[in-house]
């Protein structure tokens, strides 16, 4: 996958006989995903919604264009949905990007590394990073200002409160 395609969403299974998919939103606010011009597929394969109707919080049901059955809807099951980072909104100085996080070396604050972060979760309560740690193994931390000491996003480093690691 190129590394200026940002995934903002998945089209999660098919729903009914006439085509359609359930699709979950990554946005922070959900509907803005489709609201970007140029939506892909991995292999750059393009894809436009209509019919678009929340479910609820970030779950949509949508047809895709010229997907009319569940036989064809079903060949778009757990695809990604992508849009070209120049796509995102400009933001500033200070803020940064979920996806800006990932491979950022994570210390401790005594400047010990511990890890890198492979991912940004949300299982519904809350942000979390996932971090793969030194030894190989994975722990998570809850992304907030108790947890987090310090962001440097031009440096890819993460300083956090080790308290507050999950093993």
């Amino acid at each position: 996958m190129h590394n200026n395609n940002i995934c903002i969403g998945i089209i999660s299974k098919p729903i009914g006989i006439k085509g359609q998919v359930k699709v979950i939103s990554y946005t922070e606010s959900p509907d803005s995903l489709f609201k970007y011009g140029n939506l892909f597929l991995q292999g750059n394969t393009k894809i436009q919604f209509n019919n678009i109707k929340l479910i609820n919080n970030n779950i949509f049901t949508a047809s895709i264009n010229d997907v009319n059955d569940r036989t064809t809807a079903e060949k778009y099951k757990l695809q990604k949905i992508y849009i070209n980072r120049e796509e995102l909104p400009q933001i500033g100085d200070n803020e940064y990007y979920y996806y800006d996080l990932i491979n950022s070396k994570v210390f401790d604050y005594k400047n010990n590394l511990l890890g890198t972060v492979k991912a940004v979760l949300n299982y519904g309560a809350g942000d979390f990073l996932e971090i793969k740690l030194v030894n190989n193994k994975d722990a998570t931390i809850a992304f907030n200002k108790t947890s987090i000491i310090d962001i440097n996003i031009q440096e890819k480093c993460i300083v956090i409160d080790t308290r507050y690691l999950l093993l």
